[in-house]
């Protein structure tokens, strides 16, 4: 394999057998080259068969190549190393920078789980929170606290949309490079959510009966059993499970987008979000039905998924550009607070759900992704990083070590009373769901991972392709 970079974009690298040329911001041209040994200099080849080159920004210095290298045209570097059967790329620091980005694509990120810990967290101190204004006499604190938890901000829909962010940047990216990538997603995902959903409905219906001698109808439990109870038409166990169904239908929107080969494409996910932000917001002006409107939140969630996405491709992949998600930031939060004002309307319930605090949540949720993305390991936190690689049995798991502390174990009212319930239900929540984590949750994604089918497919196609030159890419900004 051979590179070549011009300034000039009539210029592409030409060589022996197919070439394939990309180009970045009118600079930068890479040609690949199936060949035995060559380096190719924009339009030029000189065969260099066992040759070692090295390169500065300015000359060209070759290695026992007594006759040199000419060029054609303008150009700002070239290099190649070639030795047929074995591959050896000379270094650059733009080649490091690619490795670091491609080992970022494969790595887990504490600050992305530093995000799920945040999000998670949010979600556990909004749901207490809920608990003491709703069922307990707050007194002179009341109004504080609706306003603090319901008017101006619903911590818990933060959390939920900020798990959706996460999820655009990190789902669309675990097809492994498999015989069956579509099948073996589908088996991770499984494994992924259901073991620790039926642990979280086992445990729920205990608690239920338990502290609130409170049964469920058996066709209700079959139907939530399936985590399809949303399209089946019938009432979740417990509300929280809502988000479930988000994320198992951006699942299938991202197989669908897998098979037809659109995922990875760099304007799929800006397009999505483009169309679903005007749509969504032409709908909640035009159209005065309720039901639309929560088909439209529904477009707004799976939106947050998509910029996810979008974000990810920016930092890491760098196929996009910070513009595009100025962009689709903006049109996000346009639909979001458009959509918030008309779902939730303009009288606060004391409900905990109003225009402001899911606007609020939306929009918040983006800017600190966006900032987290941006600084990325920087952010990290580890003490948070690890409640957020539990985040999932923390989310199932937390609602019932609430109703545990709550009916057992009520410290009483006040701020310091109430201060003690929430860090109760926290370090409950968080001991609990360690356990069902080590228990329950990655016991299943092991097995889940040895049933991925084989790589001989892709150990065929490697041992398949030519073995001639290693190309180094590389940018030279002079």
């Amino acid at each position: 394999m051979a590179t070549c970079f011009c300034r000039d974009r009539a210029q592409l690298p030409t060589a022996c057998g197919d070439s394939q040329a990309t180009m970045r911001g009118g600079r930068e041209f890479a040609a690949q080259q199936n060949c035995v040994g060559g380096l190719a200099v924009c339009g030029s080849l000189k065969p260099a068969a066992n040759r070692d080159f090295v390169v500065n920004p300015f000359t060209i210095a070759v290695l026992n190549y007594p006759s040199g290298v000419q060029s054609s045209g303008s150009f700002a570097y070239a290099f190649a190393t070639c030795r047929p059967g074995r591959r050896r790329p000379l270094r650059s620091a733009a080649h490091g920078r690619g490795e670091r980005r491609e080992g970022l694509m494969h790595k887990r990120l504490a600050f992305i789980d530093t995000l799920r810990g945040i999000a998670v967290l949010a979600v556990v101190v909004q749901h207490t929170l809920e608990v003491i204004v709703r069922d307990h006499p707050t007194g002179a604190y009341h109004a504080f606290l609706h306003e603090a938890i319901g008017y101006y901000m619903n911590f818990g829909r933060f959390g939920v949309v900020l798990f959706f962010f996460v999820s655009g940047f990190v789902i669309p990216f675990s097809f492994p490079a498999s015989a069956s990538p579509v099948n073996d997603f589908a088996i991770s995902r499984f494994f992924r959510l259901f073991p620790a959903y039926w642990t979280s409905i086992a445990i729920g219906l205990v608690t239920m009966q338990a502290v609130t001698s409170r049964t469920y109808p058996l066709s209700q439990i079959a139907a939530n059993l399936t985590m399809l109870q949303s399209f089946l038409e019938v009432p979740h166990l417990w509300d929280f499970y809502w988000t479930l169904t988000i994320e198992l239908l951006f699942y299938l929107v991202c197989i669908i987008l897998f098979a037809a080969g659109l995922l990875h494409r760099p304007l799929t996910a800006a397009a999505i979000v483009i169309a679903t932000a005007l749509v969504g917001m032409a709908v909640a002006v035009l159209v005065a039905d309720r039901a639309a409107w929560v088909v439209m939140e529904v477009g707004l969630n799976l939106s947050a998924m998509f910029l996810g996405k979008i974000i990810r491709d920016t930092v890491i992949g760098g196929r996009l550009r910070w513009r595009h998600v100025a962009g689709c930031t903006t049109l996000y939060v346009l639909f979001a607070i458009t959509l918030s004002s008309k779902r939730y309307g303009g009288i606060y319930q004391d409900d905990f759900f109003y225009s402001y605090s899911i606007g609020a949540a939306y929009v918040c949720a983006a800017l600190v992704f966006i900032v987290f993305a941006a600084f990325g390991e920087r952010m990290a936190w580890r003490p948070i990083a690890f409640v957020g690689v539990i985040s999932y049995s923390v989310y199932l798991m937390s609602p019932f070590a609430m109703d545990w502390i709550h009916h057992y174990a009520w410290p009483g009212d006040g701020p310091l009373a109430w201060f003690v319930f929430v860090a109760e239900v926290v370090t409950s929540s968080i001991l609990v769901s360690w356990m069902t984590y080590s228990l329950v949750e990655k016991p299943w994604i092991s097995f889940a991972h040895s049933l991925h089918s084989d790589r001989k497919g892709d150990r065929a196609r490697a041992s398949s392709r030519p073995t001639g030159c290693s190309a180094v890419i590389a940018r030279h900004d002079a």
